[in-house]
């Protein structure tokens, strides 16, 4: 897998950080049936393993209109699967469908129609049901009494990242968690999240000096309309406009077995791990692949002449210089 080898730097890096001794550490490859790959790392005497696992996916994968759908499955992720996170999912699956279907006939409506406001009405009696019965941050509350720390992910122009430090005595509970998520999503509180990425946008880009001037060079290095043009968190304009059954289409498209890469940095047993491995990721599917359109078109060509820009705020100054170079991996 091309987008396997950024994951284990990350995490040698980071478990050897704390260490002033230079160390060998031989790294051992393990493929399962499906696809998925495990690079494992031991580092005898650590209490915590470093455990992540990437998608071959991010912002570079989506089309105008839809950016920002890679960062949203992310977040979306947070919010467990249809076991982990739902207090009765026999009851919330339909909820779920009735939802995502009022959600598409409150988009045919126009601003003025009357309908509108009793849709709308509807609608937020529906979503006070489905929180009624969301286990919200039975996810991480799993993790955290197992004494796990740094549950985190990132998500890039070519890979989504997801990462913990986890107990080692407690390491197969990563394993059940992550495959529970990636087996059965649940996507619920999709459309509250909109307003968390909105937030998030503000904090990171629009509020500090440098944000818009960054997203300005991004387009006019790359060129508008080429994937790698706008941010990872996507357009403002294009969040609102994703639904979950689109969530979930993109998802089955990209996270399968043979689009994912996991690694562990720690103090496990090896055999253990593989067993593991087997009997909770082995259970993936592989991605669902979509069929291109006849019409589809590629990249925008990248003009070869220099690109100058030039921008004020008020901030310290600061050079970026930027070239083409071969492909990423």
């Amino acid at each position: 897998m091309r987008r396997a080898l950024p994951v284990a730097l990350l995490l040698v890096l980071s478990a050897g950080a704390a260490s002033a001794r230079e160390e060998s550490y031989p790294v051992r490859e393990l493929v399962l049936e499906n696809g998925m790959k495990l690079l494992l790392l031991e580092r005898p005497g650590s209490p915590l393993t470093a455990a992540a696992w990437m998608a071959q996916v991010g912002s570079a994968d989506e089309e105008s209109g839809t950016t920002g759908i890679s960062h949203l499955i992310e977040h979306l992720m947070y919010t467990g699967s249809r076991r982990i996170g739902s207090r009765d999912p026999e009851r919330e699956e339909p909820l779920l469908e009735e939802r995502d279907q009022l959600e598409l006939d409150l988009r045919a409506l126009g601003e003025g129609d009357p309908a509108r406001q009793r849709l709308e009405r509807r609608i937020a009696r529906l979503d006070e049901r489905l929180r009624e019965l969301h286990f919200k941050g039975e996810y991480a509350l799993q993790y955290t009494e197992a004494g796990a720390v740094g549950l985190n992910a990132l998500t890039r122009e070519d890979v989504t990242l997801y990462y913990a430090m986890v107990p080692s005595p407690r390491l197969e509970l990563w394993f059940w968690l992550e495959s529970d998520r990636l087996a059965a999503p649940a996507f619920r509180e999709l459309y509250d999240e909109y307003e968390v990425i909105e937030q998030e946008r503000l904090q990171r880009i629009d509020s500090r000096p440098g944000g818009p001037a960054r997203e300005a060079f991004n387009r006019a290095f790359w060129g508008e309309g080429h994937p790698y043009s706008w941010p990872a968190a996507g357009l403002p304009e294009d969040l609102r406009a994703i639904t979950r059954p689109a969530a979930l289409t993109y998802f089955r498209q990209h996270y399968g077995a043979d689009g994912l890469a996991a690694a562990l940095v720690g103090d496990y047993d090896r055999g253990r791990v593989a067993s593991w491995a087997e009997r909770y990721f082995g259970r993936l599917g592989a991605r669902q692949r979509r069929e291109q359109p006849a019409t589809s078109a590629p990249a925008p060509a990248i003009d070869p002449e220099p690109v100058r820009m030039t921008r004020r705020c008020d901030c310290a100054p600061s050079v970026e210089l930027r070239y083409l170079t071969v492909p990423f991996g």
